[in-house]
């Protein structure tokens, strides 16, 4: 059995049948990955390394992309094999119990972060068209876009505004 999970504001432009029937290479799900965007921004790793010995915690990379989950495919056989609701659970116990703030930017990304680990498929990024809507672009964000090629005339003539605290409006770039 496989669920899919959609965010309220997506738009499906395609057949899902392509999705739901994919070969998940025994993944517990697919999403696609968000690289303008790292795991630094949602955990506290200062807060992380206090915590008592957690095993897999210190294969938890900072800067590693995150998932965006505006759409997730999950393979319910293999997620619950590896009782990853219950490692969510977990790790709001952990926040809960923490000296300090575990995470931020959320309450329910940071823990999914957590308990995954990268541990999903990644979906090539047409199935997910990240950010419609947002305001802005923080710095990061606004330096991997610069990355992609992105010049200040480029941006000048998207009417774009670099501010102190990154770019307005968010330039979104995908198709």
């Amino acid at each position: 059995r496989r669920l899919i999970y959609f965010d309220a504001d997506i738009v499906i432009l395609g057949d899902l049948a392509d999705i739901f029937d994919m070969d998940m290479e025994g993944k517990p799900c697919a999403a696609v990955p968000y690289c303008h965007q790292k795991m630094a921004k949602y955990i506290n790793f200062n807060v992380l390394k206090t915590l008592p010995y957690l095993g897999d915690t210190e294969e938890i990379d900072p800067g590693s992309c995150i998932a965006n989950r505006g759409l997730l495919l999950i393979d319910v056989k293999v997620w619950s094999s590896l009782k990853l609701t219950e490692s969510i659970e977990l790790w709001l116990e952990r926040y809960r119990a923490a000296d300090g703030e575990l995470w931020v930017n959320g309450m329910s990304q940071p823990p999914w972060l957590l308990a995954m680990n990268g541990n999903y498929m990644r979906l090539n990024a047409d199935w997910n068209c990240n950010s419609l809507g947002r305001h802005s672009m923080d710095p990061t964000e606004a330096a991997q876009l610069r990355k992609m090629g992105f010049e200040e005339e480029h941006l000048t003539s998207l009417r774009v505004e670099t501010t102190s605290w990154g770019l307005v409006p968010y330039v979104v770039t995908c198709s």
